[in-house]
């Protein structure tokens, strides 16, 4: 009998689908008896949270009329004794609808689904939902094993403790839970904010899709947070990555177990053609997930706080020197790597600084865009050369290159072309430097 008190796959199923959450909540419900309630598990499912979980959703599938799930077992016995039939109470307790999932799922609702902390049901009620007229002492002493196993405590009106023996079967009966940690065990459970990637790839793919063809993908987070794309699958290693910025408390379990069961769709379709399509479009509520996360990565741009890298490359500096690069969004072919130093290739006429340049002097690269200029690299201890020095690459298929400015790889910076935020107004600049690309500040300089 004690086998049937532990917390089984189907029993959780029934219990969590009666709770009518979304799909956030059951995953962090599921998520947190796995972590917080190991004791209440049935032994074999304890050493495996796949085989625990993917059980789970096998019978939350199979559950297609939750509502009445709980209410079966009385309609049944009561259709039996109509045709002079009878149940045998030992065959009740073993039924899937019995007392102990009524206390399971009075514990589980404590913690999850009561801001009160409590449950309350009138004896009677509870007695004839299981089908029963009166109490026999083999019941109450089950309905005290359930009680004492799950950890629960039976108060009347007033906060007074009761005896189930001795209650009225009318009095309103009020269930609390009898561990002192249960306020913390809320606390922890309300702070779950961490995604378990392969707990939500194991869920995707026994409720949504199973590739019929490959089998189960890998799946990490980027070890970088790229706003650009939300996850990638590659086929030749059958792994999936998702976006690491998207481990995030905003971002809810039902947002990234969509942008799962699109890349897990990529096993079988390798394009987003019209079949890719109509597979997407069946995960539910998939435009307005995929608009919730448009809406997180714009919220996430917005509150982007750069470091200030700059302003400690310029600390220790007396001057900053501007070139700006003739290469407009081809600027990365004006940068040229060679035995570790950073060649850098420009048409500015650079006469008036090369008097009293010094290699401490910062540079700053710019490129043209219409009203202002993108800064798009800069460098530190270099040097300044009077006039272009060439680098063959004809030996290598490609054209010679030209440059004026020479420094260490490790003191060069240069911005990928996707992420140039950094903008100067023209009207900032003096019209010297408009005319000849190169302009020379002071760091004491209002201008600069």
């Amino acid at each position: 009998m004690m086998e049937n008190l532990f917390y089984s796959p189907f029993d959780l199923a029934v219990i969590i689908s009666s709770m009518n959450f979304g799909l956030q909540k059951e995953n962090e419900i599921i998520n947190f008896i796995w972590e917080n309630e190991q004791n209440f598990i049935q032994p074999k499912y304890r050493n495996s949270k796949r085989k625990f979980v993917l059980n789970i959703y096998y019978w939350t599938n199979y559950l297609n009329n939750k509502a009445d799930i709980d209410l079966e077992f009385p309609a049944v016995k009561n259709d039996m004794i109509s045709v002079g039939a009878e149940i045998a109470e030992s065959q009740y307790i073993s039924n899937f609808s019995n007392l102990d999932l009524f206390f399971k799922s009075l514990r589980i609702r404590i913690i999850f689904d009561n801001k009160k902390g409590y449950v309350r049901i009138k004896f009677r009620t509870l007695l004839r939902q299981y089908g029963y007229h009166r109490r026999s002492e083999r019941l109450v002493d089950y309905i005290n094993t359930c009680i004492d196993f799950y950890g629960l405590k039976p108060y009347l009106r007033g906060g007074v403790e009761c005896d189930i023996r001795t209650v009225d079967i009318d009095e309103m009966i009020i269930f609390k839970l009898a561990e002192k940690s249960n306020d913390l065990q809320i606390e922890e459970f309300n702070k779950m904010e961490i995604h378990d990637l392969d707990y939500l790839l194991d869920m995707v793919r026994a409720k949504y899709y199973n590739s019929p063809n490959l089998r189960r993908p890998t799946i990490s987070w980027t070890n970088d947070y790229p706003t650009d794309y939300y996850g990638c699958y590659t086929y030749y290693n059958n792994h999936i990555v998702i976006s690491r910025v998207l481990n995030d408390k905003r971002v809810t379990t039902e947002m990234i177990s969509m942008v799962i069961y699109h890349e897990s769709l990529h096993q079988d379709f390798a394009e987003h053609n019209d079949d890719f399509n109509k597979k997407i479009s069946l995960f539910p509520n998939y435009e307005k997930l995929d608009k919730k996360l448009r809406d997180f990565i714009d919220n996430v741009h917005e509150e982007l706080q750069y470091p200030s890298n700059f302003n400690s490359f310029t600390r220790g500096k007396k001057r900053i020197i501007y070139i700006s690069l003739p290469y407009a969004d081809n600027y990365p072919n004006a940068f040229l790597c060679r035995d570790e130093k950073i060649l850098v290739d420009f048409e500015a006429d650079i006469n008036f600084v090369l008097s009293d340049f010094q290699e401490d002097d910062m540079v700053v690269f710019l490129v043209e865009n219409g009203n202002h200029y993108h800064i798009v690299g800069w460098c530190t201890n270099g040097l300044l050369l009077p006039k272009p020095k060439f680098e063959n690459l004809s030996c290598y298929g490609d054209y010679d290159f030209a440059y004026q400015y020479v420094s260490d790889y490790k003191n060069t910076y240069v911005i990928p072309p996707s992420c140039c935020g950094y903008i100067i107004d023209k009207s900032f600049l003096p019209k010297e430097f408009v005319e000849s690309n190169c302009g020379c500040f002071t760091m004491n300089d209002e201008d600069i």
